[in-house]
């Protein structure tokens, strides 16, 4: 059931595009957050179905990177979780959608990007929090 046509795969040129944009970001010493609709990260999901069919190559990738990629956030997976790895030092979040809010809430963010640190406030059933890098 994991298979879905609702989700898709990042491929081999994705993957390989990934990679060199995180080597290029190492090399100039630069601190990435990783973007994707679809997550990367089982433990960030709160149901496996909604994970890239490749979620693993590009964890893999990632996992690489934990010295570049300090934050990996996703949608997608509509009831969100989050999930930090300790060991990389990464923080994974999949953001609730406002699909499934509660009658008259809201659930959004907006994030302010300062030099040392992210910081999110949230509204509706979003919570805000800091993320420091």
């Amino acid at each position: 059931r994991r298979w879905l046509a609702f989700n898709g795969g990042l491929g081999k040129d994705q993957l390989d595009w990934f990679e060199k944009q995180l080597q290029s970001a190492r090399e100039r010493n630069e601190r990435v957050v990783v973007v994707s609709h679809v997550p990367f990260e089982p433990k960030a999901c709160a149901d496996i179905l909604d994970l890239a069919w490749d979620y693993d190559c590009a964890q893999e990738v990632i996992s690489r990177f934990s010295d570049t990629v300090f934050a990996c956030f996703f949608g997608h997976d509509h009831d969100g979780n989050s999930y930090f790895d300790v060991d990389a030092n990464i923080l994974y979040v999949t953001f609730k959608a406002v699909l499934e809010t509660n009658p008259g809430s809201n659930a959004y963010a907006i994030c302010d990007l300062f030099e040392d640190r992210l910081k999110f406030d949230g509204f509706g059933e979003i919570h805000s929090f800091v993320v420091k890098f």
